[in-house]
């Protein structure tokens, strides 16, 4: 009894986690292509190199932030990951 509930909550974590990874990726394609757009038309107003050299800053400047907030995001992920794990038992 008790491997067959293992194998259906097994199931249903899959699953959640493949539709957020079909998620995550069609959002990635918006990004990538709004941002060529967003480039594309500043490059025409700024010339070439500066429309697409702010995009780039624009994404340094939220990696950066990203990469000096990492902590508390890890920390932030764990717990939501404990409550997660402790709702299923």
């Amino acid at each position: 009894m008790l491997k067959i509930e293992v194998k259906e909550e097994l199931a249903k974590s899959l699953a959640k986690v493949v539709a957020y990874l079909f998620i995550a990726f069609i959002v990635a394609l918006f990004i990538v292509f709004i941002s060529i757009a967003v480039g594309m038309q500043l490059a025409s107003i700024y010339g070439p190199f500066t429309g697409f050299a702010i995009i780039a800053a624009f994404y340094l400047i939220v990696g950066l932030i990203l990469w000096l907030s990492r902590e508390r995001l890890i920390a932030k992920f764990e717990k939501q990951f404990e409550l997660m794990f402790r709702k299923k038992k």
